[in-house]
């Protein structure tokens, strides 16, 4: 769903991967929205039709759902759906070449158009894919394989052809591959003519239509259209496409004309604002007579510039601010050339404060407050965030998570604490020499080189409001094991036969037997890494 003027959409059906859930879809390929704001999806290769209520997380199987078949319960690739006031559904079911209607609450459909084995009869169709009611209740379909719309009236064994039907081509009497009609109270179809590029209009009963978007080739350029799938004409005579190749939506703005009747010597033409929910300040529009038949302009001056003054109220712009401690803040915002209100809330509730600065109450947490602009008893149509900003001076650190408060020379150990609130980073230090601390965050690796000494390792939070006390922990370092000349060296015993020293395995409580007649004991004393 994109609002008007947003730059991204949010997810309203599906989004959870492919899949047969209710919460999934797989391959939608068109939507319709009712009046109650309910969603019906053509979940294509799941051949069935979903209907997601709005908020809703899931969806449910209003027709099909019982795999692909041609059984009165069963859709086969359904690629059309359209739902009237009744709530009476409508499907393009394709590969079968039918159009099926389902009651609500049915538990299968009747076939109200085809349903006759694909061809080009008046009674066939062959891969229907659009469908739409027009304002009398006939159904309106586009039946791709035979390059043609359909209009069958409900109750009817047979339809008529009332755009295109002269073979797949390019010419205005033609149509190539038409993948959806829309059918507006005037009795015009639109068409989104697919292999064609472009967007057909055709009046009730003309033997041609006119091009109204696209036909300038396959392609991405604001004039261009690529595989068109699916049409839509709002209630301002704008036309909105599913460009489909193109991965985009297009609109295309209704242009209207000024017809003289004969016997008259005036027209006027009408424009109907439409609200863009942007401040865009004032803007000039050039109106400018595009094609003038069987008429003269007087004066001479074919462009007419008419000035629209925006009178959308801009919300203004809120700065925040930050303490340490709690008390009172004071916020700005500026850009309104009328009243500012303060709030506590995004909507509604009692203005706290007016003017283009606010202080708060004495506050001990950070809290968000907001502010709109009004002018000549015209408000904004939001409130902007101002946020205040409470800094606290951060917790000491909790204990150190660490294995021995002893090393010996040559390793390295690593050391955490626990994430602290209100710290934007952590300062450690090690008064012994020899050593380098690896590291900045909650958890840091000390390398104690071979001459390392003992010392004390201490850890303390950084925070915007200053730094907490330090952590400390005393480290015990051992010196590093050797050997020298078979005698005892640093708590570790070195016995010695012929000329050979051995450094026994500190780990090892259990005689050596190192040839016959010699045994070696080993004493467990020393280092503990």
């Amino acid at each position: 769903k994109w609002t008007p003027g947003a730059i991204q959409g949010i997810t309203v059906a599906g989004g959870n991967g492919v899949g047969s859930a209710a919460n999934q879809l797989n391959s939608p390929y068109g939507v319709f929205l009712d009046s109650n704001g309910n969603i019906f999806i053509e979940d294509r290769d799941n051949h069935r039709i979903q209907k997601w209520l709005p908020e809703a997380t899931q969806g449910t199987t209003v027709a099909g759902g019982n795999e692909s078949g041609l059984a009165a319960n069963q859709l086969n690739y359904p690629t059309g759906v359209y739902v009237d006031n009744n709530g009476n559904i409508f499907i393009g079911d394709s590969f079968n070449n039918r159009i099926q209607k389902w009651s609500p609450g049915a538990t299968q459909g009747t076939t109200v158009a085809g349903g006759n084995g694909g061809g080009s009869e008046a009674n066939q169709l062959v891969y229907p894919n659009g469908v739409f009611l027009d304002s009398n209740g006939n159904i309106v379909v586009a039946d791709v394989g035979n390059h043609r719309i359909q209009k069958w009236t409900q109750g009817a064994t047979q339809g008529i052809t009332v755009a295109g039907g002269n073979g797949g081509g390019s010419e205005a009497n033609q149509l190539s591959y038409p993948n959806d009609v829309y059918a507006d109270s005037n009795g015009n179809f639109f068409i989104a003519d697919g292999s064609n590029n472009r967007i057909q209009k055709w009046s009730s009963g003309a033997t041609q239509g006119i091009t109204v978007a696209g036909g300038n080739g396959i392609g991405y350029a604001a004039n261009q259209l690529s595989s068109p799938q699916g049409v839509y004409v709002d209630s301002n005579g704008n036309i909105y496409i599913a460009d489909g190749s193109n991965n985009r939506i297009q609109k295309v703005q209704y242009q209207p004309q000024i017809v003289i009747p004969a016997g008259q010597t005036s027209g006027t033409v009408s424009f109907s604002a439409i609200n863009d929910l942007t401040f865009e300040g004032n803007e000039t529009i050039d109106l400018e007579m595009d094609i003038i038949a069987n008429a003269t302009i007087s004066p001479a001056q074919q462009a007419l510039n008419l000035t629209i003054i925006d009178d959308e109220i801009m919300a203004p712009i809120a700065n925040g601010g930050s303490r340490c401690g709690t008390g009172t803040l004071t916020l700005s915002a500026t850009a309104c050339v009328g009243i500012y209100n303060w709030y506590s809330t995004s909507t509604g509730g009692n203005s706290l404060g007016t003017g283009s600065s606010f202080s708060t109450p004495s506050i001990s947490t950070t809290t968000t407050y907001y502010v709109d602009c009004t002018v000549n008893d015209n408000k904004s149509l939001s409130r902007s965030a101002a946020i205040a900003t409470i800094n606290k001076t951060p917790a000491q650190p909790e204990a150190f998570t660490a294995s021995s408060p002893v090393v010996c020379q040559g390793f390295s150990k690593t050391y955490s604490i626990a994430s602290v609130a209100d710290a934007s980073g952590y300062v450690w230090n090690y008064t012994g020499t020899g050593a380098s601390i690896n590291g900045s965050t909650t958890s840091v690796s000390l390398n104690y080189g071979t001459s390392a000494t003992s010392g004390v390792l201490s850890v303390k939070s950084v925070g915007a409001c200053g730094n907490s006390a330090e952590r400390t922990m005393n480290v015990t370092v051992i010196p590093q094991q050797k050997v020298i000349n078979g005698v005892i060296a640093n708590g570790i015993r070195h016995i010695h036969q012929a000329s050979k020293s051995i450094l026994l395995n500190p780990t090892m409580s259990t005689p050596i037997i190192m040839s016959a007649g010699s045994v070696f004991l080993a004493e467990i004393v020393g280092c503990p890494n």
